[in-house]
């Protein structure tokens, strides 16, 4: 435990740097478990360096599926059990009636506004829809894509970050100051396994398009991916919308790929001003759509991480929509 000699940092309070006997405080919860994150993502590429230069499809798929995905969730599980002492339930995971619904509604909410910002496009002339082609090739790749994109992006990003980084946040900040530091946080992890791997020469290390675009990428969408999660009271909305948002530009939903679903033809700078069209679009769209249904998110709220709340629902700022 930091005693109150220990430097301050202005925007968190002097509780981040107190915790019980035997545990450690908020701080350096973050800390380690930002830096695990950091080091998994290492071995991460490294791993899928080695199964490239030897030319093993097996270890590639092994190291996606498999190791990464089970060293996160793993790292998320023993720091909720053993670090936090709290409940894995009390993250957002309960599956319950309206988790499938909640699901299904991150996908219909990302159609929709994908839907309305390439309609858009469609609509001025800045993108042509090539073709439609939903044969069985195409169809089966998808599947397959999207079924590993679920297990190593939405399934161990939303526990670990909209989860456990921000539950452990919000118990010691407002919900706003929670949102925007799980967001840095989720950001400067894979920023800096990216320069890290660059500087070791690990290939394929580097985000799509360059730093100045990847990070306010980033930042925005882990923003709204919070939003989606405090609204809902779960992680199943945000995995929903992660899952679908993340195969727009790949190779098989909607690219400009001839294998894709959706086939279109625009220049590529125009695949990242749509996402960033999306996200901001979203966040302003939920928020609003929240308060006009009389849910409005207080922006304000601490929720406790208490011991004696671990076999509740995963506790929000707002009541059920």
């Amino acid at each position: 435990m930091l005693e109150s000699s220990d430097p301050h940092i202005p925007f968190l309070p002097q509780s981040a740097f107190q915790a019980p006997p035997k545990r450690l405080n908020l701080f350096w919860r973050m800390a380690f478990f930002w830096l695990g994150t950091v080091l998994i993502l290492l071995l991460y590429l490294a791993l899928g360096n080695l199964a490239i230069a030897s030319h093993n499809t097996i270890l590639v798929y092994a190291a996606m599926t498999v190791i990464y995905p089970g060293l996160v969730l793993g790292q998320t599980a023993l720091f909720r059990r053993f670090v936090d002492r709290r409940s894995w339930r009390s993250l957002g995971l309960n599956l319950s009636r309206k988790s499938l619904v909640n699901f299904l509604q991150g996908i219909g909410f990302a159609l929709l506004l994908y839907g309305l910002v390439y309609g858009t496009l469609i609509a001025l002339g800045q993108v042509k829809v090539v073709a439609l082609q939903a044969n069985t090739t195409i169809l089966a790749g998808l599947l397959f894509s999207l079924l590993t994109a679920f297990i190593s992006e939405p399934l161990i990003e939303e526990p670990s970050y909209r989860g456990y980084v921000y539950r452990n946040l919000n118990s010691h900040l407002p919900c706003w100051l929670a949102i925007i530091l799980q967001s840095l946080m989720f950001t400067s992890s894979y920023v800096c396994a990216t320069i890290i791997s660059a500087w070791l020469g690990l290939k394929g290390a580097g985000p799509a398009g360059n730093l100045a675009t990847y990070i306010p990428d980033m930042l925005l969408f882990g923003s709204l991916m919070q939003i989606l999660c405090i609204a809902k009271n779960n992680l199943y909305m945000n995995m929903g919308f992660h899952i679908f948002s993340i195969e727009i530009g790949r190779t098989y939903l909607v690219s400009t790929s001839s294998l894709a679903l959706l086939r279109l033809a625009l220049a590529p700078e125009l695949f990242l001003i749509a996402k960033f069209t999306v996200l901001i679009l979203g966040i302003v769209l939920f928020v609003l759509w929240q308060s006009l249904r009389g849910h409005p998110i207080d922006w304000q709220a601490r929720i406790a991480d208490e011991p004696e709340a671990e076999d509740h629902k995963f506790k929000s700022n707002t009541y059920r929509v």
